[in-house]
């Protein structure tokens, strides 16, 4: 794992929570193929609160994935 990538995981469990990482989507396909192009996919599901999508977790979420792959 590279430092962004770190990074970019560090921001995602900061915001949502070591739990909700443990058990997620995200974390298997990082453990499995780092370069596992759907891991943008799987950061861009995180971006509801309340049962509606805010527009802040979209543009961190979009950051978070930029910044895994770069």
């Amino acid at each position: 794992m590279n430092q962004n990538q770190y990074n970019a995981l560090v921001s995602f469990t900061y915001n949502v929570g070591t739990n909700a990482l443990k058990t997620s989507t995200l974390l298997k396909r990082v453990n499995k193929n780092p370069k596992d192009p759907d891991i943008k996919v799987q950061f861009l599901k995180w971006v509801n609160s309340g049962g509606r999508k805010i527009p802040g977790l979209v543009s961190r979420r979009q950051y978070e994935a930029k910044l895994y792959f770069s």
